[in-house]
């Protein structure tokens, strides 16, 4: 429903444009309105300006064409208002929340027994949290820790930081929860969900990637990603640093604005 509402919203932008080129076409064009006859078998063009109807003869084919030109462009114009309107009522009436909040407004007593069909964000959420609790953690030792403020144990400044920034944003996320691939489970540095589609991306922070051994060794764990298809720019996302150029915030929050809200 999401990408609906996206399309839709798109539509709606290329609506506005569209009215506002037609309302400058109408405007550059002949005043009053064109008629077409049937004439003795012959097509007969007149305008029609105030009250009188005047004869448009050979010479007069570049205003009979832009009055037939304007004459489209008012039909068009009025066709693409209707359907902006039509879009603009839709998006205003249109509630994502509606049948979750069908459950939420049970009675508390009814809550305990009925099985919900749609879940409201906060069970969607506490029922994916749920699924990493007996997963075993990465079991690559921590060497230097770092501790967040929600108690993660992480292994670089970095990845404190990208936590401390997913807690601003309201993101639910698991560190280095176990993913099983085809080939055997990897472990992204953070598995992340989008509350408002319900979509789990997976976040790999690559911290050394001026160096030759552990950029090889990043391509070879980013290709292993793509043979199951986790794709980048679909449901990965990566951020790199080096030695000399740092994560980016910047870059972080809009990759966060991109994919997780």
């Amino acid at each position: 429903m999401d990408e609906v509402i996206g399309r839709l919203k798109e539509l709606a932008n290329k609506d506005r444009l569209l009215i506002g080129r037609l309302s400058q076409l109408i405007r550059e064009r002949p005043e009053g309105r064109i008629e077409v006859a049937i004439e003795k078998g012959k097509y007969r063009h007149y305008l029609v300006n105030e009250g009188r109807r005047l004869y448009l003869g050979v010479k007069d084919s570049a205003l009979a064409k832009g009055l037939m030109e304007k004459r489209y462009y008012q039909k068009l114009l009025q066709r693409t208002l209707c359907e902006l309107k039509a879009i603009e009522d839709f998006l205003k009436r249109f509630d994502p929340n509606a049948k979750a909040r069908v459950f939420e407004d049970l009675h508390e007593e009814r809550r305990k027994i009925v099985e919900p069909l749609v879940l409201p964000d906060e069970l969607f959420i506490e029922q994916w949290r749920k699924q990493f609790e007996s997963l075993p953690g990465n079991p690559i030792p921590i060497v230097h820790e770092y501790l967040t403020s929600r108690g993660d144990v992480v292994r670089s400044k970095s990845e404190k930081i990208l936590t401390e920034t997913f807690l601003q944003y309201d993101i639910p996320f698991e560190y280095e929860a176990p993913v099983g691939l085809a080939d055997g489970p990897v472990y992204p540095d953070f598995t992340l969900l989008n509350k408002r589609t319900r979509k789990t991306y997976y976040w790999e922070h690559l911290g050394l990637m001026d160096s030759p051994d552990y950029a090889d060794n990043a391509v070879r764990k980013l290709n292993r990603y793509e043979r199951n298809g986790i794709l980048l720019g679909d449901q990965l996302i990566i951020s790199m640093e080096t030695s000399r150029t740092g994560l980016s915030i910047s870059y972080v929050e809009s990759q966060i604005r991109s994919f997780l809200l």
